[in-house]
């Protein structure tokens, strides 16, 4: 409910009204009849392409294990994978509703490294691009906090998994 009353405020009543509409929408539709849980239907477009019964996947900034999520369909399904958020808060939402999954609270990159992870509301827009939080924050959106993350390079974690 806190969550509903800060997007009225930082949207306003029309954006508000919109964003909720397109909640339902993916909700009830979506979710529920066509079985797609990522932002614009990738995941139903992907399983058209691949066909396969079961696979691995691996989905670098996973956000959430149920909205917007590019491989909750595929769970379903049967498929397994890598999750890898480093958002501390929606990485504690894959280990309890993925416990079948390897989920890892970190970032991605091109070296090992500690870096700044800028967390937004809302949260879709969280980064850990300096040039892009500035950005936001001069359109309007509130940073609600920074984190200190590890960051990967994924052949090293998925050179891991394979062991």
């Amino acid at each position: 409910m806190y969550s509903l009353i800060q997007k009225y405020k930082l949207y306003g009543l029309k954006r508000f009204v919109r964003f909720a509409l397109h909640e339902l929408y993916a909700l009830f539709f979506l979710q529920t009849i066509k079985q797609s849980f990522s932002q614009d239907k990738e995941d139903l477009l992907m399983s058209r392409l691949i066909k396969k019964q079961k696979g691995f996947y691996v989905d670098v900034g996973a956000y959430d294990p149920h909205r917007f999520s590019n491989t909750k369909h595929f769970y379903l399904k049967g498929w397994r994978g890598i999750n890898i958020e480093p958002d501390v808060i929606n990485y504690q939402k894959f280990v309890k509703d993925r416990p079948h999954d390897s989920n890892l609270n970190i970032g991605i990159g091109t070296r090992e490294a500690t870096l700044t992870f800028y967390i937004f509301f809302p949260d879709t827009l969280s980064t850990f691009s300096e040039k892009s939080a500035k950005q936001y924050q001069k359109e309007g959106f509130k940073l609600a906090k920074e984190l200190k993350v590890p960051v990967k390079m994924l052949s090293a974690i998925l050179n891991t998994q394979k062991q």
